[in-house]
C-alpha cells in the first residue's frame, strides 16, 4: 500500500510527533508514505491504475489494483435541528 500525501506530513492536521509516530507505524505495517507529494497523473489500465507523482525532488511512479482519492472537508449540519436537540456546534 502507498500513501501520497500533498502537505508536508504524513498526519498534517495533527501534531508534529504525533504525525511522526503514525508514519513509524505505517512503515512498520509495510505502508510506503509520500509526504509533500504532488500528483502529475493517473493511468487507469486492464491491470489497475498507475499513479505518477513528484516527492523528494523526483517524479515517481506507482502502480496498484485501485487508486483512492480523499479530501478534507467540513461537516454538513445545517438543517439537522441540533440547535432544537441542545447539541451545541
Amino acid at each position: 500500500m502507498t500513501l501520497i500525501e500533498a502537505l508536508d506530513r504524513v498526519a498534517p492536521l495533527e501534531d508534529e510527533d504525533i504525525s511522526t509516530e503514525v508514519a513509524r507505524a505505517f512503515r512498520k505495517r509495510g505502508i510506503t508514505a509520500h509526504a509533500g507529494a504532488k500528483v502529475q497523473d493517473v493511468k487507469e489500465s486492464d491491470r489497475g491504475v498507475s499513479v505518477a507523482f513528484d516527492a523528494d525532488g523526483k517524479t515517481q511512479e506507482v502502480q496498484a489494483d485501485i487508486c483512492l482519492v480523499a479530501v478534507g472537508r467540513g461537516p454538513v449540519t445545517e438543517g439537522l435541528g441540533a440547535d432544537e436537540a441542545g447539541i451545541e456546534l
